[in-house]
């Protein structure tokens, strides 16, 4: 099982490395530089800096090579424009894509919504003049059942009206009979 040193041992190592002089592997600098031979690196740093002697000090940079590799021919840097090209269409139009859709997905979910929001609306209001109409069928409702409870005090009162009416009228027809 692995042991983690603690703080005072991983502070007593800093302090020994701090106190001795490091120094780099004799052979660092020819490992790196077989490396950089190997991968093209030095010879792409050394077109690049015949490049740059080559570019006159007014900054004409029209005439400036565009390949300087020993052995290559026209068609390398041909090909090398034509792959330059593909990559910038491509790059193109996956921005055009990109626009496309910021442009395009908004809409349709706009479209969506208001179809949403439309259909929404229309049952609201389909609700409200359902709402309306039976309110309106109660207060009629209502109102008739007032005019019937009016009429029916109205036939009551004119009967009792008729019954103190005939009440007077025999109470007078006795009273004229008595004199």
């Amino acid at each position: 099982m692995n042991r983690y040193p603690s703080d005072e041992e991983l502070n007593r190592l800093i302090e020994a490395l701090e106190q001795q002089e490091l120094y780099a592997p004799k052979n660092l600098k020819h490992q790196t530089l077989e490396r950089a031979r190997r991968d093209g690196i030095l010879e792409e740093v050394s077109n690049a800096e015949a490049l740059k002697a080559e570019v006159p000090k007014g900054g004409n940079r029209q005439e400036i090579p565009t390949d300087k590799k020993p052995g290559s021919s026209i068609h390398s840097g041909t090909r090398k424009s034509v792959q330059m090209f593909t990559y910038s269409f491509k790059v193109l139009a996956g921005m055009a894509a990109a626009i496309a859709m910021l442009i395009v997905l908004p809409m349709q979910d706009a479209a969506a919504g208001g179809r949403d929001r439309m259909a929404s609306r229309e049952q609201k209001q389909t609700e409200e003049l359902k709402e309306w109409e039976e309110a309106q069928l109660k207060e009629v409702q209502a109102k008739e059942k007032r005019e019937a409870i009016l009429q029916q005090s109205k036939g009551a009162a004119e009967k009792k009206i008729a019954d103190v009416v005939e009440f007077f009228e025999d109470l007078w027809n006795k009273e004229t009979e008595e004199n």
